[in-house]
């Protein structure tokens, strides 16, 4: 038996990965399907996307591909859970606790403090995995 779960604006997972998999036709400037609160319909006289166009089949492709090979589009029910965001709130801690106040991202020292929070929040990982 399958059950919908409805998450933000009352959309099921199916809506939001056809509203993803539609940004492929939003970049070729095809807004036919977008969103009705998007930008490209609200100002749809005055609208002028501020990304390249996609005129080109392998980049279509190479952006489909990444597209269904992300986590929202595999996984997509687990975002209808009304899970907090307190993981997320969590981890941007522990980075701010590696890097203390003054984060420079140019710095070598940005990679290693990153990779050592990282390192660290993994270790004691007893979260729930959408994988």
């Amino acid at each position: 038996m399958h059950t919908t779960h409805y998450g933000f604006y009352g959309v099921d997972a199916e809506t939001l990965k056809s509203r993803l998999r539609n940004s492929i036709e939003h970049y070729k400037g095809n807004h036919a399907n977008c969103f009705f609160g998007s930008r490209c319909k609200g100002e749809s006289l005055y609208y002028e996307s501020r990304r390249i166009r996609i005129n080109d089949t392998v980049a279509e492709n190479l952006l489909r591909t990444a597209l269904e090979k992300s986590i929202i589009i595999r996984k997509a029910e687990p975002f209808f859970h009304k899970m907090s965001t307190a993981s997320a709130e969590l981890f941007n801690n522990t980075l701010k606790a590696f890097h203390g106040e003054t984060i420079l991202f140019w710095d070598k020292t940005y990679k290693i403090k990153t990779a050592r929070a990282v390192g660290f929040w993994n270790e004691g990982c007893n979260r729930i995995s959408l994988l």
